[in-house]
């Protein structure tokens, strides 16, 4: 069975959700570094950076940059997603 990293990264949205909602970053877009989260509680912005192409995004909240950070256009179909978690069950 595919883990919530796995999923999110092919683009599943729930699990994108379900990470960014219990504080886990997924690795940076464009050079798949390690990213920080941080919030600015004066300007009520959030903040995600990438540690090793310094990337970033601001939001309204730490909570929402969280999860603008982790969202994936979708690699897969949820149809063909299904087929691979259907085929990694097998195994």
């Amino acid at each position: 069975m595919l883990d919530d990293k796995t999923l999110a990264l092919l683009g599943d949205r729930a699990a994108q959700e379900r990470l960014a909602s219990v504080g886990v970053l997924l690795p940076c877009p464009c050079c798949a570094g390690k990213a920080d989260c941080w919030e600015d509680t004066g300007n009520q912005k959030g903040f995600v950076q990438c540690m090793d192409c310094e990337l970033m995004i601001q939001s309204t909240s730490k909570e929402a940059a969280r999860a603008e950070w982790n969202t994936r256009a979708p690699v897969l179909t949820p149809e063909q997603l299904d087929a691979l978690e259907r085929l990694e069950g097998k195994n």
